[in-house]
């Protein structure tokens, strides 16, 4: 019976190894672990579930996926060395586990299904540590995501046996430190444990199927969408929490055809008044759109909207730029800032003031302002602060959401007034909705009393 019992452990272990094996060519792979059958206590629904519906969607996104179900110590330690060697190279790898985790003394600990763990002592031979995981990831060229769906208040807690030595067993999983380009993505902050609901699938899991296939959303505000999710499913019970430290550029795990092709131009015109002319002449220009991530010293991440301009008759270039006030010096929500690039020999001599900023629904249309105070900071340096107060910020974003079409106003050293008409295009209204829904969605998780991350 022993020899049989063998013989199949080695069978699962070598259909592993064989379905991760075939994955080694691609540049986006992922493991997928749900343990829902444990022997030594109560069976729990979700983890199987969730590894595959998680394992399809990812499958569906372009990523070769292996999924394994009520892994146990060997099965899930086959599966680990066996994805390390197909990670190594690939430009994005993903690790998904829903099942029973804990921390013991500071570390993390994943719970296959045949674990006993009748003493704390057996943590470290029947479980598989968070740090397994992480090396398993080391060698991917690229992006590295772990998920962690650990379950419910930890079972196997109230049976452990202390061994001796003072130990000390906190509920959920503790933090960590992240490496770069990693982003673990735990279903609940550290120190808490996830909720267990009636479900097919776990709040956390519910939030990345829900989120995960959206085209053109860019991997930082996928995940405050599902924390803002998360706590709303849970009454604010639940809060997702990332530890990362991600490239400057944006990632998305599933582009648009938009994100895939090279940054269109829009169209923008200059207009300047002249003396004794009825009509401003109007001289064409160009505006390329772009999004960036600004990350703080607390590596926390948001996202800067870039507008890059360019009009070659006067030799002038300009970038508006436009993020979240993170300045508690100033009262305001949003900040844009407006920097320009003058040739010597401008005809206007130099910028003198940018005095407002308007937003309209086409080139001809008469706009409406932003309720902002513009200041000068230098000579080619300008800021418009954006009112903070709910009313007005709620103005200001419907207009920057739903208009398509900008007017900056500016006046010359010489006196000459100005206009600098954009227009948004497809690049920039992707770039505008995804920092608003950002934006909204890091507003929703805090008013919950979230951390967003």
């Amino acid at each position: 019976m022993m020899r049989s019992a063998m013989v199949l452990v080695v069978g699962i272990c070598v259909l592993i190894f064989s379905a991760l094996s075939s994955l080694a060519s691609s540049g986006r792979v992922a493991l997928v672990i749900g343990n829902s059958a444990y022997s030594q206590v109560e069976k729990i629904r979700n983890p199987g579930n969730d590894a595959t519906a998680i394992g399809a969607a990812l499958r569906r996104m372009g990523f070769e996926v292996t999924v394994v179900h009520d892994a146990t110590k060997v099965e899930f330690d086959s599966a680990l060395s066996t994805f390390s060697d197909v990670a190594a190279g690939a430009d994005i790898a993903v690790v998904f586990y829903a099942g029973h985790g804990m921390e013991l003394n500071g570390s993390n600990y994943l719970i296959p299904t045949d674990a006993t763990l009748s003493t704390d002592a057996q943590a470290t031979s029947e479980t598989v540590t968070l740090d397994n995981v992480l090396n398993a990831v080391r060698s991917v060229k690229g992006l590295r995501i772990v998920l962690l769906d650990v379950y419910r208040k930890n079972p196997f807690v109230l049976k452990m046996k202390p061994n001796g030595a003072s130990r000390s067993i906190g509920r959920g999983l503790a933090g960590i430190e992240p490496t770069p380009n990693l982003l673990v993505s735990y279903s609940a902050e550290a120190g808490a444990t996830a909720n267990g609901v009636d479900s097919d699938h776990s709040p956390y899991t519910e939030g990345l199927l829900k989120f995960l296939e959206m085209p053109g959303l860019e991997v930082n505000f996928l995940f405050r969408r599902v924390s803002a999710y998360v706590r709303n499913k849970t009454d604010g019970q639940q809060t997702p929490f990332e530890y990362s430290s991600l490239p400057e550029e944006p990632v998305y795990l599933s582009p648009s055809s938009a994100t895939n092709l090279p940054a269109t131009k829009a169209q923008m015109v200059l207009y300047e008044e002249r003396v004794g002319m009825p009509e401003p002449t109007a001289l064409a220009g160009s505006v390329t759109w772009s999004i960036d991530m600004r990350t703080d010293a607390k590596g926390h991440s948001d996202p800067v909207v870039r507008g890059h301009m360019e009009i070659p008759q006067r030799n002038l270039t300009a970038v508006l730029t436009l993020e979240r006030n993170t300045d508690p010096s100033i009262a305001a929500s949003h900040l844009f800032e407006l920097s320009f690039q003058i040739a010597a020999g401008f005809e206007g001599g130099g910028i003198n003031s940018w005095t407002s900023m308007s937003m309209k629904t086409t080139e001809g249309a008469r706009g409406d302002m932003l309720i902002a105070v513009a200041g000068k900071v230098t000579d080619t340096l300008y800021m418009l602060a954006l009112n903070g107060l709910p009313d007005a910020r709620a103005k200001n974003i419907e207009l920057l959401g739903k208009r398509r079409w900008i007017d900056l106003p500016i006046f010359y050293q010489n006196g000459t007034r100005a206009l600098l008409t954009l227009e948004k295009g497809e690049d920039g209204e992707r770039v505008f909705n995804q920092a608003i829904q950002a934006w909204a969605s890091d507003d929703l998780a805090r008013t919950d009393g979230g951390n967003a991350q």
